[in-house]
């Protein structure tokens, strides 16, 4: 699979190529910045919204889709109340973004029931309601992912007014490749990635497989000189997209420090992220999700679709309005929310941050300037970027294999610092005790 690449796009688009969007569908038509986006918090200026259009489906074949699924029927119609309550649901998301000055472009609308060929199997399309799945965003560039759902595939083809339009105003185009799903194929969605300046961590699991990872990895090696870190996220979750397991919040005023929220039922002491343990950053639990169902015969995704949140600024993001013990605990460190109505998380296998796709924020580094100086002539803190630059020189000194810095930092006891202000005394106890049982069982 080694002819299997993310390639320059340079072709010019026939008319037949371009889907232009729903005529029903709220956003900004004419398009004039490009791609500049390095982090998940900085103040976002543009975004590409989804749209679960009429012909949304829940296609015949599809083998992640379908996997361990109980109450999911393939090849079953969506009801049309619940298209256009998806529908309302993304044009209110759209108005509020748009009520702060956000410009907000959606996807193109096409024939999701139309069968088309990947390998030797015959498939049909899926929805685009959640566009943060196939495109990953970064620096100067869209690079379209091989999504882990064959069903999906094709759905790219949705985003193409929009990236030729931010080609024309300078943006780099990658195109991906199809190949038939297996568990070893290099396939990977882009949901599966988040952005952290100079350093992007991939979720290895259900969603992407290692052989994704490692294809990513090559292609921002070769791409940056090495001066892009990309770090395997593993044994933390084997379902699909990392944004139920990790949110990254950004800096946090009352606290001092950059601040990432994470699934306590997945994401231990032991096995959190490097970049997560320096002094430079805090964690925070997420609190218990509320469970707003799903259709019959048409359940996605878990009650943890809730923590599916999407970050404007560090001091403001969208939710879902059901999850008021979250909502709290983000006021208690001084981050407001927008609270919207969305009952639909779980039937549709999305929430705020999969409805979006965010490719220009207004970011705090000079990463342009980072990026053209030569590796040796940055100073220490310029190539630490957002990671502790002591607990980074600590590592390199032992490998520049990142898959194996976890395991440093767990025997040499290096952990994160969580933040427990907003619990009462009884909750705050079970959690350190909880954690240092976690440590324990190291047996350092």
């Amino acid at each position: 699979m080694d002819n299997l690449q993310f390639k320059l796009f340079e072709k010019e688009l026939s008319k037949e190529d371009i889907f232009l969007p729903h005529q029903n569908t709220i956003g900004d038509k004419v398009i004039t910045d490009k791609v500049h986006v390095f982090t998940e918090w900085a103040p976002v200026k543009s975004l590409i919204l989804g749209y679960f259009g009429d012909s949304s489906n829940l296609p015949l074949h599809d083998e992640v889709i379908f996997k361990d699924e109980e109450d999911l029927i393939p090849g079953m119609d969506i009801p049309k109340r619940v298209i256009e309550r998806c529908q309302e649901i993304q044009n209110n998301a759209a108005t509020e973004l748009m009520k702060r000055g956000i410009k907000v472009y959606r996807v193109g609308d096409t024939d999701m029931k139309q069968a088309f060929k990947v390998g030797d199997t015959m498939v049909q399309g899926f929805n685009s309601f959640s566009p943060r799945d196939l495109i990953f965003c970064y620096h100067d560039s869209v690079i379209e992912f091989p999504s882990i759902c064959t069903s999906r595939q094709h759905e790219h083809r949705t985003f193409n007014w929009i990236l030729e339009q931010l080609r024309k105003n300078g943006s780099k185009w990658y195109t991906s490749y199809v190949c038939p799903f297996t568990p070893t194929a290099p396939l990977l969605d882009a949901a599966q990635l988040l952005r952290i300046g100079l350093d992007i961590l991939v979720l290895v699991s259900m969603g992407g497989t290692y052989e994704g990872y490692l294809k990513v990895k090559d292609f921002f090696n070769t791409k940056y000189g090495g001066k892009v870190r990309v770090h395997p996220i593993i044994n933390v979750y084997d379902g699909i997209h990392v944004d139920t397991t990790f949110t990254i919040l950004g800096f946090n005023k009352k606290l001092q420090k950059y601040l990432v929220l994470v699934n306590p039922k997945r994401v231990t002491p032991t096995n959190m992220p490097v970049i997560f343990r320096g002094k430079n950053w805090a964690v925070l639990n997420c609190a218990p999700m509320v469970d707003q169902g799903h259709e019959k015969n048409m359940c996605i995704a878990s009650t943890c679709i809730g923590m599916n949140i999407f970050i404007l600024n560090s001091e403001l993001l969208l939710m879902d309005d059901a999850q008021k013990e979250l909502a709290n605990h983000l006021n208690f460190y001084g981050i407001e929310t927008i609270q919207i109505k969305h009952e639909q998380g779980r039937t549709v296998g999305g929430g705020m941050h999969c409805m979006t796709n965010d490719y220009y924020r207004e970011e705090e580094m000079d990463f342009d300037r980072i990026l053209n100086t030569p590796k040796e002539k940055l100073s220490r803190e310029e190539d630490a970027c957002y990671f502790d630059a002591d607990i980074l020189e600590v590592l390199r000194k032992e490998t520049e294999d990142e898959e194996k810095w976890v395991d440093i930092c767990n025997k040499k006891g290096i952990f994160a610092t969580y933040v427990t202000d907003h619990l009462d005394d009884e909750s705050k106890k079970d959690l350190l005790e909880k954690n240092e049982k976690c440590i324990k069982s190291l047996n350092l």
